[in-house]
């Protein structure tokens, strides 16, 4: 699996839409920043594309996947979404998978996930650059990279070294 790019809007600590695009020339990718600069977030995001689930940490719940500050600022009785995608390759081919979820803003102000309104696929896109939905995206998820294996190839720096930290 080679990643080409993830994009998102509203994930967490990342307000606005943006796109990372990575190298594919075979070579090992490496996040690295200060504390705030949203290697965690980075880290939860591709774990909830792929797998729909995010490890957090004491601080949060998985029920608040969006931005906290900009979800304050929306008026009442309106929904808004969180959504992120990863372009890939496999095995010479190319896919696309995409996890959006849909929240509702309530007269009071109340914030609530609307499950019946999420969106999972993953596209097989083609030399032309058409993506055609696949019949079991969660089997594809499965067989590229097995949610088993994802500990070795995503992982948090900073929560190790606090697991260390608090277990010796």
């Amino acid at each position: 699996m080679k990643i080409k790019n993830i994009e998102y809007y509203n994930f967490r600590n990342f307000a606005e839409q943006g796109k990372i695009d990575f190298s594919t020339d075979g070579k090992i990718t490496i996040i690295y920043g200060t504390n705030g600069d949203g290697k965690t977030t980075l880290h939860q995001l591709f774990q909830w594309i792929l797998y729909g689930r995010v490890n957090f940490n004491r601080t949060t719940s998985a029920e608040k996947l969006y931005n906290l500050e900009k979800g304050k600022r929306l008026t009442k009785e309106c929904f808004f979404k969180v959504w992120g995608q990863i372009e890939f390759e496999h095995n010479g081919e190319n896919y696309l998978v995409r996890r959006e979820w849909v929240y509702n803003k309530s007269k009071n102000g109340d914030i609530s996930h609307k499950f019946s309104e999420d969106e999972f696929y993953v596209q097989k896109i083609d030399g032309k650059g058409a993506g055609k939905n696949l019949d079991k995206p969660n089997i594809v998820i499965e067989e590229v990279l097995p949610s088993g294996l994802a500990p070795y190839f995503f992982f948090d720096g900073e929560t190790m070294i606090a697991d260390l930290k608090i277990k010796g």
